[in-house]
């Protein structure tokens, strides 16, 4: 007889099934430490998403900015030459 054989152990069926199956898969918000359903994108205790793509966007680009700023500087310089 193997060591691996265990007739007299019963097998258990519940082992493939996970403890929680009934229960929607949850995680823990890096932010607050609350516990939210693992699909969502954003926290709905404190609000923040987790991850950066799934968030919105608050700011502008530096680029968008600076560009707005030399066309300024370059539009008032050639009004005031005139």
């Amino acid at each position: 007889m193997s060591r691996w054989d265990n007739d007299d152990e019963e097998e258990d069926d519940d082992e493939d099934i996970p403890w929680d199956a009934d229960e929607p898969a949850t995680v823990v918000c890096p932010y607050c430490r609350a516990e939210v359903l693992e699909d969502l994108p954003q926290c709905p205790k404190c609000g923040n998403y987790f991850s950066q793509e799934d968030s919105v966007t608050q700011t502008k680009p530096p680029w968008v900015v600076l560009t707005a700023v030399l066309l300024l500087v370059v539009f008032l310089m050639f009004v005031l030459r005139f």
